[in-house]
């Protein structure tokens, strides 16, 4: 994330929209009109200079950072790009680092030298004592000059980078921190995704999000309703850093889309971005299938009912402060039909525990197809499965027979 004075991005003033900041108690219900922020992302036409603030950056590899800023600041001139180059420096100086560069702590030699500047007689010179306490320590007298202050700040050294960079994967990470600097300011976000919902609610729920989930029942997209850092109190420096390690999650998605109200510049703005926009990600792509069950009745379905959309994780259902995702929806384009389905295959005695809790729970109106082992028939009696859509198998689904399965019951 960047400092708000290298956020480069451009803001229409006359631009106005009404925003509706929430639907929901949790975040309060009121519209506003705000103006539009849009930032000004890097693109395949910046890769040029993009390359030679990576190269200039790369060669000063352990120099201080005194004579590291002093470089960059002798740089070409970048024109319109001058807030996209420092920011840029400060991102590529941050996944760098600095560190002390020094044959023995700075903090031992200030004190063996101290010491012995008080221990001697008269008044003898400054190299004397460099040279006593050099042979005290097996340095020499130009390591102990070098290391003396080498935990200053300025004097810090440049450390080489974990990560093999280029101009490709830097535009992108460039983007990603750009676009993290402006979730770090939003109030509110309406996120909406086509699959993958799990995995970005379970990470909401590990950072400590305030997210609501629900479904459009127009577009049959999941949306996600989530409190912004600024909404907040207290810790909101905490819960913005949660917001933006959670981007790289949403980002790494296949289809999505974002609506935010932030302020910028003391000006409440609205910022859309989606997964057209070259926004990288720093999270590895979460597991398509829990288990080679579901891979393997996902490919199933898909030779059986070749017409059917197989959605992974699309429908979420919010129970009380918990959202569930069911493995799979079915749509049927002929009939206009969304058929969830929850696959209970492996499972240990918690987990099944867990999972029969959340069936009980799910609204009279909501109705998943339950694919249950058989080995778990003698693990919970007959009135511990909520539903009457349970389809049992073993070992393997047949997806003919699950198909013929939910034309018969649903």
């Amino acid at each position: 994330m960047f400092p708000e004075r290298l956020i480069d991005v451009s803001i229409n003033k006359r631009a106005s929209r009404v925003v509706d900041v929430s639907e929901s108690g949790l975040f309060g219900t009121q519209t506003a009109t705000v103006g539009q922020v849009r930032p000004k992302y890097l693109t395949r036409r910046d890769h040029g200079w993009v390359e030679q603030v990576l190269d200039a950056v790369t060669a000063s590899v352990g120099q201080p950072r005194c004579e590291v800023a002093a470089r960059l600041r002798e740089g070409p001139s970048f024109g319109e790009h001058w807030r996209a180059h420092r920011a840029l420096c400060y991102l590529l100086l941050r996944l760098h680092g600095f560190e002390v560069s020094a044959p023995i702590k700075p903090q031992r030699l200030r004190a063996a030298l101290f010491n012995a500047a008080a221990a001697a007689q008269g008044s003898p010179d400054r190299q004397t004592i460099v040279r006593d306490v050099a042979r005290q320590l097996s340095v020499t007298a130009e390591q102990i000059e070098h290391g003396l202050y080498a935990d200053l700040p300025d004097a810090r050294v440049l450390k080489a980078s974990k990560e093999a960079l280029d101009p490709i994967a830097l535009v992108e990470r460039y983007n990603l921190a750009l676009a993290q600097s402006l979730l770090w300011r939003a109030e509110t976000l309406k996120i909406r995704l086509s699959g993958q919902v799990k995995a970005a609610l379970r990470l909401a729920r590990l950072r400590g999000l305030l997210c609501l989930a629900e479904r459009d029942p127009v577009s049959a997209e999941a949306v996600l309703r989530l409190s912004g850092p600024l909404a907040l109190f207290h810790h909101t420096t905490k819960y913005g850093r949660a917001m933006a390690a959670w981007l790289p999650v949403l980002t790494g998605g296949p289809r999505w889309s974002l609506e935010a109200t932030c302020i910028v510049s003391r000006r409440r703005l609205v910022w859309c971005a989606s997964f057209r926009d070259p926004i990288g990600t720093t999270h590895a792509p979460p597991q398509r299938f829990d288990s080679k069950l579901e891979e393997r009745l996902f490919r199933d379905l898909k030779h059986v009912v070749p017409r059917w959309q197989v959605l992974r994780e699309a429908d979420p259902v919010q129970l009380g402060k918990r959202i569930v995702c069911p493995d799979f929806t079915l749509v049927d384009p002929d009939k206009g039909r969304r058929i969830p389905v929850e696959v209970v295959g492996f499972w240990t005695p918690e987990y099944l525990r867990d999972k029969l809790q959340t069936l009980r729970r799910l609204p009279a109106d909501q109705r998943w197809i339950v694919c249950a082992d058989n080995s778990l028939a003698d693990k919970a009696d007959g009135d511990a499965w909520p539903t009457r859509d349970l389809f049992w198998f073993r070992c393997r689904i047949d997806a003919e027979a699950l198909v013929a399965f939910i034309e018969r019951v649903w």
